[in-house]
């Protein structure tokens, strides 16, 4: 019976150690989300600033050639 009950505890504190998240263990999970989040809005900001890039180049070529007709 002894056994049985301390095998019991030796399996409740394992599994008290293994389940459970550190605070530490939370916050840098929280910190890795959040880094992940702004490097995907970096890359899709600059991803529309790129795109803005060539609209303004197509938008001068198009000026360039209507000018080219007064």
């Amino acid at each position: 019976m002894r056994r049985l009950v301390l095998l019991l505890l030796m399996l409740a504190m394992l599994f008290g150690f293994c389940a459970c998240e550190s605070k530490e263990e939370k916050d840098l999970r929280k910190a890795n989300e959040a880094a992940r989040q702004a490097n995907d809005a970096y890359q899709a900001a600059l991803e529309n600033y790129n795109e803005l890039q060539r609209d303004i180049a197509d938008y001068e070529e198009v000026l360039d050639k209507l000018d080219q007709y007064k």
